[in-house]
């Protein structure tokens, strides 16, 4: 009787290891792009499908400053969203913009939405190079990421400051990542 309980949770561990596995690991975000998503990929839903399997590709329209474009929204197997994939205005039909506000996306591996701009800044060469958000990103801080020069860092975080103007750096280091930002090199 043992032996048999043995058996079946044994088989159950099993089962619930393949199942496990067949789970798709979430890219990380590096300079080329993120996961087959880059530069030379077409704004195209099959393209998308074909760069990322497993993952769910939707075309969606927004709207910014009064004007509508298309995005598309990448989504993992329970329908939780990954990435906003926008168009090169620059070169139609390629991709330009990458957004991720999911905290399973990691900057190269070493970065994770959440963390502190104080933390960063630390171990972060050429994170100082950060500019403030102004109109419909007023209110947060945009910095550079000092070992790829097409990534963006958003931070958010209390401020009533004036519009245009970085918080004091005893402010800023408290703010937190919340967003990373892929965006095409020049072409």
């Amino acid at each position: 009787m043992a032996r048999g309980a043995v058996l079946a949770a044994l088989f159950l561990m099993g089962a619930a290891s393949a199942a496990c596995s067949d789970e798709h690991v979430v890219p990380s975000l590096q300079a080329e792009g993120w996961g087959g998503v880059g530069a030379a990929t077409a704004f195209e839903k099959s393209a998308l499908e074909a760069a990322l399997p497993g993952f769910t590709v939707t075309r969606e329209m927004r709207m910014s400053e009064g004007m509508e474009f298309p995005v598309y929204s990448i989504a993992d197997e329970e329908g939780q969203s990954l990435a906003l994939i926008m168009e090169d205005g620059a070169a139609p039909g390629k991709i330009g913009r990458m957004i991720f506000e999911d905290p399973r996306v990691s900057l190269q591996g070493r970065v994770l939405l959440g963390a502190r701009y104080g933390a960063l800044a630390a171990k972060e060469p050429g994170l100082e190079d950060c500019l403030p958000g102004v109109e419909e990103a007023s209110g947060t801080v945009f910095c550079a990421d000092g070992s790829a020069e097409n990534i963006r860092l958003q931070f958010t975080g209390d401020w009533e400051g004036p519009d245009g103007v970085l918080p004091p750096p005893g402010i800023l280091e408290t703010w937190k990542l919340s967003t990373l930002i892929w965006l095409a090199p020049p072409r």
